[in-house]
């Protein structure tokens, strides 16, 4: 199990600080991986990803201003996957 699947089923037994560990694990990893490997969008999108849950957690939690910086991460690494993407010629016709 992928510490990603780890955080949420934390996160659903309620063990929120565990959870919030187990996120910013994945999100470690995952930015180690984009490190080392940056022409990979997958791990880009893992990145996004781990972000994205980290906000969701945060926000539940009532921390808002770590939420939308979690959140801003997210979006900005998929905005650059997006302009890749479209660099790259996108989807043939």
């Amino acid at each position: 199990m992928n510490r990603t699947a780890v955080a949420i089923l934390l996160q659903d037994l309620g063990e929120i600080i565990a959870a919030r560990n187990a996120f910013e694990q994945a999100r470690d990893t995952e930015l180690k991986l984009v490190q080392q490997f940056p022409a990979v969008p997958a791990y880009k999108n893992s990145l996004a990803k781990s972000h994205h849950n980290l906000g969701r957690l945060l926000q539940s939690i009532g921390e808002p201003t770590s939420a939308k910086n979690a959140y801003e991460q997210s979006r900005d690494i998929k905005q650059q996957l997006v302009e890749r993407f479209l660099r790259q010629g996108g989807l043939a016709a």
